[in-house]
């Protein structure tokens, strides 16, 4: 099964190694990549088999410096791969830069377009989200992740981009509510939430006095739990 190994011929290493993954047997397949390397530098097809290796070891740093090494504009595997060791890192930013690209040099590429998409989503850039996501959807209108995804942000960036009219408008009790809906619509990405609320503190301090609390004090329209009452306030009276 093994082929006989030359110590002094880099692809007889090379060759076991891929009989090793092929067995799914990675851990046995490093030295042999290693030593592939060490023998001929510049094997760029065991570097980019050790960078992946590495990384499902959860060894990122070692994987990005052989990803690094192999890296080019038109290759785009060696490109995703880093991204994703750049996301085990949580470096969203460095991800979506090496990711972007290899968007655009694959021609059916709909997983990147819908990562980019929720990458963006992520870190509370809505309008990019909805663009990577309409790409996904050029290529396929009928891809049932794409679609549910787009769903998501579109009711999102609807109801933020809504919210931003009313206060423009000075209707901010709508403005308010419009906010309120876009923190059930997404409850779970905390950028979105801090963002709401800053907006309706906001409201609050465009059409209300501020509102002191105590302990007898009734919470005022727009107060949910865990909004700081710093910022509510009261309604203006009327006579």
């Amino acid at each position: 099964m093994f082929p006989e190994i030359d110590p002094q011929n880099y692809l007889t290493y090379y060759k076991r190694a891929t009989i090793y993954l092929a067995m799914g047997k990675f851990k046995s397949a490093l030295p042999d990549l290693s030593k592939a390397i060490e023998l001929k530098p510049d094997f760029l097809a065991a570097r980019l088999q050790r960078g992946n290796v590495l990384l499902k070891q959860g060894s990122t740093q070692e994987a990005k410096q052989d990803f690094e090494a192999v890296i080019s504009p038109w290759n785009p595997d060696a490109k995703e791969l880093r991204s994703e060791c750049y996301l085990h890192l949580g470096d969203y930013n460095k991800a979506i830069l090496d990711l972007k690209p290899t968007a655009k040099l694959r021609n059916d590429n709909r997983a990147a377009f819908l990562k980019l998409s929720k990458l963006y989503y992520n870190l509370g850039d809505h309008e990019e989200s909805l663009n990577q996501v309409r790409e996904c959807l050029k290529l396929d209108q009928d891809d049932k992740d794409c679609f549910s995804h787009y769903k998501q942000v579109k009711k999102l960036a609807k109801q933020l981009e809504s919210a931003e009219e009313h206060i423009k408008a000075q209707r901010y009790e709508e403005a308010i509510e419009k906010y309120k809906a876009a923190m059930k619509t997404e409850p779970n990405v905390e950028i979105y939430t801090m963002k709401a609320k800053g907006r309706i503190c906001h409201c609050f301090s465009k059409n209300k006095q501020p509102w002191k609390p105590s302990t007898s004090a009734r919470k005022p329209t727009g107060w949910t739990p865990g909004m700081s009452t710093s910022c509510v306030t009261e309604p203006k009276l009327t006579s």
